[in-house]
């Protein structure tokens, strides 16, 4: 396999994330609603400063 037939493989892929994954991914993640979720009160905090858009 040549080096242009393996950037082709991988340019295709990325292709693929942002255009068909991606989109997919964020419109399920839309559809999401915090009171579905049970959350483990001892992980709250972890949780909290996980997901903080600071970090």
């Amino acid at each position: 396999m040549t080096e242009e037939q393996k950037q082709n493989i991988i340019n295709s892929g990325k292709e693929y994330f942002r255009n068909i994954i991606i989109p997919s991914h964020l419109n399920n993640l839309k559809k999401l609603k915090l009171a579905d979720f049970s959350v483990n009160p001892f992980l709250a905090n972890y949780l909290a400063e996980t997901t903080s858009p600071t970090k």
